[in-house]
């Protein structure tokens, strides 16, 4: 799977939104499910705002590193690097 490099994100939310070339095989999700740290860390799902209709979502406030370990598994490398980068921006304090 790979972002195709167009996400939405909202203010009011910690959810980014990921277009995706397609979703992942239930046994995949199911495994993400199973290991991520909550319920809100990673999402995928269908959504009409994107091409594509695949979107995958993430929670920048609620995931934690172990969760972008398990997207690595599953995205190509340019895709987990741009996921990685948000990750660690996310995580910065700003003033």
């Amino acid at each position: 799977m790979k972002l195709t490099g167009k996400f939405l994100g909202d203010s009011d939310s910690s959810f980014v939104d990921f277009e995706v070339d397609e979703l992942l095989s239930a046994e995949q999700f199911d495994r993400i499910e199973e290991e991520r740290s909550c319920y809100e860390a990673i999402w995928q799902g269908k959504d009409d705002k994107f091409d594509s209709g695949f979107t995958l979502l993430i929670s920048f406030d609620d995931c934690e590193d172990s969760d972008i370990d398990l997207l690595e598994e599953v995205l190509n490398s340019s895709s987990i690097k741009i996921i990685r980068d948000m990750y660690e921006d996310s995580q910065r304090v700003r003033f």
